[in-house]
């Protein structure tokens, strides 16, 4: 079934430079006339007529993940906050390996050609950076493939590549120190661990931001006034704001909160 309006919350998004495939796969579907994406709510706006699936589809075939947004702010809240505990717990654990590898680095980061104890502890090492990058890399890595299929880059190219970089040559100096020169034998397993946890500690800090933000602003709506007195037919009436029409004429009384703009038409009051 088709509407008129789908509002969809996007997932995997992080920078600008994610709008351009989203909205350009948006637009693609057939029966859709406009669509909006907003980067600092993560959702879309489309206006036309096309089903939630394909728009789904559509966001799905360009590397990110969609959902139909729920009006449920309660729900919101939880999920932002379940998002949130899983970056903090991802940006503890690529830090914990991280940082005292980057203390170790200063003082013992070559790697010997012969099997010494140093050389064993960094292909340890290599095993335990590689389970970091899966656990707490991977949705750099899934969205960087995803960007790859969809012919662009994003913010996750770019992770993907430095850490799995920094990676992979570190497991070749471990492996094969032979294969490169002396001067170049040094790992950089702890750039791959730090980059992932401060980049998913960046991405935590923006979701609380943005939830702090969302409750400001709901705090604003809250103060809104939520009926309105409408003189329809000599006869007073408090009724909804969303249902004042245009041409209706509203009464404010002393002391209330004035729900709509409009004309003065009668009386006289003072106005904070």
């Amino acid at each position: 079934m088709s509407v008129d309006n789908v509002r969809l919350k996007l997932e995997g998004v992080h920078c600008e430079s994610c709008r351009v495939p989203i909205e350009s796969a948006l637009r693609g579907v057939e029966g859709v006339t406009g669509v909006n994406v907003n980067m600092a709510s993560q959702e879309a706006e489309i206006q036309g007529q096309a089903t939630a699936q394909d728009l789904i589809a559509a966001v799905s075939g360009a590397g990110y993940a969609a959902s139909v947004a729920s009006d449920d702010l309660s729900q919101e809240d939880q999920a932002s906050q379940a998002h949130f505990r899983a970056l903090m717990r991802k940006t503890w654990l690529a830090l914990g390996l991280g940082v005292p590898l980057m203390i170790i680095g200063m003082f013992e980061s070559a790697v010997d050609p012969t099997w010494t104890p140093l050389r064993w502890f960094w292909l340890s090492m290599t095993v335990a950076t590689a389970g970091v990058l899966a656990a707490s890399g991977r949705h750099f890595f899934v969205g960087a493939w995803h960007a790859f299929w969809a012919h662009t880059a994003t913010m996750d190219t770019l992770i993907a590549l430095g850490t799995g970089m920094a990676w992979l040559f570190s497991a070749v100096i471990v492996l094969a120190p032979e294969a490169v020169p002396e001067v170049a034998r040094h790992v950089y397993f702890e750039a791959a661990a730090i980059i992932v946890g401060l980049v998913n500690l960046g991405l935590a800090l923006e979701i609380r931001a943005r939830g702090k933000t969302s409750q400001a602003i709901r705090g604003l709506l809250d103060l809104q006034q939520k009926t309105a007195r409408v003189v329809r037919d000599g006869r007073e009436l408090d009724v909804p704001i969303e249902n004042v029409i245009a041409g209706d004429v509203v009464r404010v009384r002393p002391g209330e909160k004035i729900a709509v703009d409009g004309e003065v038409v009668e009386g006289r009051t003072n106005v904070d």
